[in-house]
């Protein structure tokens, strides 16, 4: 038994050691997960002025952060955007943020209010020292605040970084060899590149029809409740714009964020005309059913430069 165990110990060491070996490989050589936002965030001072994109893998894909600081010079402007989040993964993040010093502008995506787990907001507890940051999202998801679920918690992650850190040292060996890459590298925040265009219909963008369609139906008061929340600890400090997503696949997703949506007042709420919804109507803009690739994502940074060049709200 004992001999087993000093075995598998062995196996433990050698295993830790071979994923802190890649991941040094693949901070010198490719850097993980938009370290970039993570460092923008943690560069936030009392002088600082931000324009930060909050929401989901739709504003990776679409909000081109580099585009717009030319015309911004006087603001540090992030993508802050998260995979596979629902709106209270957002709010959460929102309210570390204003924890932070500075003057913000939040660009908010109104994504539909899911519950679950996710891995990218345990990667920004983890990155960004979010103090009880595992406490509260379990509480908020409405699962169990135990300590042992906790850690299980946290451990479930740790397995799940490593995993991640094995696919992106694939896809760059991959490019060491030549080989094209159909896919980018795992990123939990920030702008995801990608030029690849694999869907060809048009049906899950947004439109005037779709809008229309869903205006009518019942506001989800939760989601309402978490809106009308951040609205109301605006200050000197911290300024919200609120706009609904370019593109939807969901069923139910409309449902629920356009009635809310269409609640929200002019000054905090960015409206796309007709000729805004005709600009996204182009098959090539699109790496799949729910997100743009890099052509999109320019039409789309365009349109965001558009609002935030008249944009009151501006700190």
């Amino acid at each position: 038994m004992r001999k087993l165990i000093l075995h598998g110990l062995v196996w433990l060491v050698l295993v830790g050691v071979f994923f802190a070996g890649v991941g040094q490989l693949l901070q010198r050589y490719a850097p993980m997960y938009s370290e970039k936002t993570i460092q923008q965030i943690k560069g936030l001072n009392p002088a600082s002025k931000s324009i930060i994109f909050v929401g989901t893998s739709r504003v990776q894909r679409a909000v081109i952060t580099d585009s717009l600081v030319r015309f911004f010079p006087e603001h540090q402007v992030i993508n802050a955007a998260m995979p596979g989040v629902g709106f209270i993964h957002v709010a959460f993040l929102i309210r570390y943020l204003n924890t932070l010093p500075g003057k913000k502008l939040f660009i908010v995506e109104l994504s539909r209010d899911i519950k679950m787990e996710n891995t990218a907001t345990m990667f920004i507890i983890n990155k960004l020292s979010i103090p009880n940051g595992y406490a509260i999202m379990a509480k908020e998801n409405g699962l169990s605040t135990n300590p042992l679920f906790l850690w299980y918690w946290k451990l479930a992650f740790f397995f799940n970084l490593q995993l991640n850190k094995l696919d992106l040292l694939r896809n760059w060996l991959k490019q060491q060899y030549g080989y094209k890459l159909n896919s980018e590298r795992p990123s939990f925040i920030g702008y995801k590149y990608t030029m690849v265009n694999k869907y060809k219909g048009l049906e899950t963008l947004m439109s005037r029809g779709r809008l229309q369609s869903n205006a009518s139906k019942q506001i989800d008061t939760s989601l309402k409740r978490m809106v009308d929340k951040l609205l109301s600890g605006e200050n000197d400090s911290t300024r919200y714009c609120f706009y609904l997503p370019y593109i939807s696949s969901g069923i139910d997703e409309l449902h629920t964020t356009v009635p809310v949506f269409n609640t929200i007042d002019s000054l905090h709420a960015w409206h796309y005309t007709d000729a805004d919804l005709a600009s996204f109507q182009h098959k090539p803009y699109l790496m799949n059913v729910n997100h743009f690739n890099y052509r999109g994502a320019k039409v789309f940074t365009h349109w965001v430069n558009k609002q935030l060049q008249t944009c009151r709200a501006l700190p």
